[in-house]
């Protein structure tokens, strides 16, 4: 539904960061307070997160493909796949170390708390940087 309402619904380009940031914070709030909902709740709260994600998934990935100039696509495109598929593994240990000694409901907790700050620092004391990747015109082609 979320992906689908994409295409029906258009973001100004202006508006783009702060729907993203938005996302992504509330994603990290969702993901906090997940295991200490009631399952029905639970469902919910992955509804939301599944249509939110899809829509600033699908922003944030023709934004880069838009900036980057198209020679360098590929290798960005690995690049990151390479720096995800690291960051998940190194991050599934540790959380599985904490799992080992706190109960799993404050492992996602902590997790999801490391997430929300690490937005904060990585994306938010950068906006202006990271904005300018948002609203870079298309006719622009490498964000210059």
């Amino acid at each position: 539904i979320g992906s689908a309402l994409q295409y029906r619904i258009k973001i100004p380009d202006k508006k783009k960061f702060g729907f993203v940031f938005f996302v992504y914070q509330t994603y990290s709030a969702m993901d906090m307070c997940l295991l200490w909902l009631p399952y029905p709740l639970m469902l919910l709260n992955r509804g939301i997160c599944g249509f939110l994600g899809s829509n600033s998934a699908i922003i944030r990935d023709a934004a880069v493909q838009r900036y980057i100039p198209e020679r360098l696509r590929s290798r960005v495109n690995a690049f990151q796949g390479v720096l995800v598929t690291a960051g998940c593994s190194a991050f599934s240990l540790v959380m599985g170390f904490l799992g080992e000694i706190l109960d799993y409901r404050w492992c996602i907790t902590i997790g999801g708390t490391f997430t929300l700050l690490a937005g904060f620092v990585l994306i938010l004391v950068r906006q202006k940087e990271v904005r300018r990747l948002y609203e870079s015109d298309i006719s622009e082609g490498t964000g210059n």
